[in-house]
C-alpha cells in the first residue's frame, strides 16, 4: 500500500507546471480561503478569466486557491 503525497509533496510535483502558465507569479502553501484546513496557494498578478480556466482548483485532492497579488518583485 502505497502512502498518500503530501501538500508540499503535491506542491512540490506541480511547481513547474503552474508556474509555466502566464500571469503566475508564485504557488505556495496556506490556509483554505473558505474552510479549515490548508491549500495550495497560485499567486497570480492578475486574476483574468482565462487565467481562473487555466488554474486547477483541485490538485490530487488538494484544494487549490489563487489570490491575486500583483508582480512579485524579485
Amino acid at each position: 500500500m502505497s502512502k498518500a503525497a503530501t501538500i508540499h509533496e503535491i506542491r512540490d510535483k506541480y511547481e513547474s507546471e503552474i508556474m509555466a502558465i502566464p500571469g503566475v507569479t508564485g504557488i505556495g502553501i496556506g490556509d483554505h480561503d473558505r474552510k479549515p484546513g490548508l491549500a495550495i496557494k497560485v499567486y497570480v498578478d492578475r486574476l483574468t478569466p482565462e487565467l481562473k480556466t487555466r488554474i486547477p482548483t483541485e490538485l490530487e485532492g488538494y484544494p487549490v486557491n489563487t489570490e491575486k497579488t500583483g508582480q512579485f518583485d524579485s
